[in-house]
């Protein structure tokens, strides 16, 4: 039977690595992560939606409480979708969204009009 460790990369069959910790170490190194560009997998494809110029800091609304909210977001490309986040803060003409794509939270600030409130049901 192949011991655990004989997978590693630069131990020989039969011996053992120095340690575990050192395996693994070895193994992290030499095993594949990310995407084969060495992005993480959150990064790759992501393409940044066309964003309103962040307003002066003194004049941005905030509460405690995230607000749900549904948004229209615009790509340079000309692509278009709808997507669940949650308001962050917001001014007159712009709100500031957090939404999860990729597993990642993304940041951007949106016009106003793009943005429609998110009944969110209670069970």
């Amino acid at each position: 039977m192949t011991a655990f460790w004989s997978w590693v990369p630069g131990c020989r069959p039969g011996r053992p690595p120095l340690s575990l910790a050192g395996a693994i170490l070895v193994s992290m190194v030499h095993k594949f992560h990310g995407d084969s560009w060495g992005l993480a997998p959150g990064a790759r494809n992501w393409r940044r939606p066309l964003q309103v110029n962040a307003p002066d800091p003194a004049d941005v609304h905030t509460t405690k409480a995230t607000i749900p909210l549904w948004t229209d977001l615009t790509y340079a490309d000309g692509g278009t979708a709808t997507v669940k986040a949650f308001a962050l803060g917001w001014t007159d003409a712009a709100v500031r969204i957090q939404r999860v794509e990729k597993s990642l939270a993304r940041y951007v600030w949106v016009d106003a009009s793009k943005v429609r409130r998110r009944v969110l049901e209670r069970k």
